[in-house]
């Protein structure tokens, strides 16, 4: 049995509130009880073999080619009604949306997150990116849980000076996300949960967090996260379930 499924008992059990798993995603998924999870709100390696400006930063493991192999194991791991929020890159986006297909899930079109500033690339031959996309896609009878949300975020990025990961995202964006996907107390889940913002806005946003990451550094990084969100958040008294509103339901019969 891995070290850490009595803590991750203990979470889906309501005793703690995240669980930060060292290692390959790929058996650790394969390990863990079916239908554990809510939803997973995930930032994988795209595929485009990253590089710092300075070509000086620490390479994203498994970012040579799309990661998408972690969508086969979500099968098992989440709940049979269940949300998706999967970050990539424009250019792979059709690779990307036919392996959440695969994978048993409905692409339900495209969260914008909006940075308000143009980006790098190709200076010479290409519009300067202001923004990243995630697809967001659903299995089963899963339903938007507090309300239709807005498609576009406009919300300022990590500065440079203060990013613990390459490519971090601003816990806001991981945020709204959780918020619009899962309903107070559930859990998320995070395959590739680098230095760990979406386990962090998971624990403000009043859910509970299970991520894995590979690197040791990031691990170490994303643990130190998760305990200070938790010692900031976790005297917190816990969230109700939010009520749904009926529109949400509008034409489905009840469970």
């Amino acid at each position: 049995m891995p070290r850490w499924k009595p803590q991750l008992d203990e979470l889906i059990a309501g005793r703690r509130r995240h669980v930060a798993i060292g290692g390959d995603c790929i058996p650790a998924m394969a390990a863990m009880d079916a239908g554990a999870f809510d939803a997973c709100v995930v930032d994988p390696p795209y595929g485009v073999s990253w590089k710092g400006v300075d070509d000086q930063r620490r390479p994203i493991a498994n970012d040579r080619r799309p990661f998408i192999w972690f969508l086969g194991g979500l099968d098992r791991v989440l709940k049979p009604d269940a949300a998706l929020a999967c970050f990539h890159v424009e250019r792979l986006q059709q690779e990307w949306k036919a392996a959440i297909e695969i994978a048993g899930f409905t692409p339900r079109g495209q969260f914008i997150w909006d940075k308000g500033h143009g980006g790098m690339g190709d200076c010479a031959r290409s519009f300067s990116p202001r923004d990243e996309r995630a697809w967001i896609a659903s299995r089963g009878r899963w339903r938007l849980p507090c309300g239709r949300p807005d498609s576009i975020l406009r919300c300022p990025n990590v500065p440079p000076a203060q990013r613990r990961h390459p490519t971090e995202k601003p816990v806001e964006v991981m945020a709204y996300l959780v918020r619009h996907l899962v309903r107070p107390g559930g859990i998320v889940f995070d395959p590739t949960m680098g230095s760990g913002s979406t386990g962090v806005a998971a624990l403000k946003e009043g859910r509970r967090f299970v991520g894995i990451e590979l690197d040791p550094h990031n691990l170490g990084v994303a643990r130190k996260r998760l305990r200070d969100a938790e010692a900031s958040h976790g005297r917190e008294p816990r969230a109700k379930l939010a009520p749904v509103p009926h529109y949400c339901f509008r034409g489905v019969a009840a469970a």
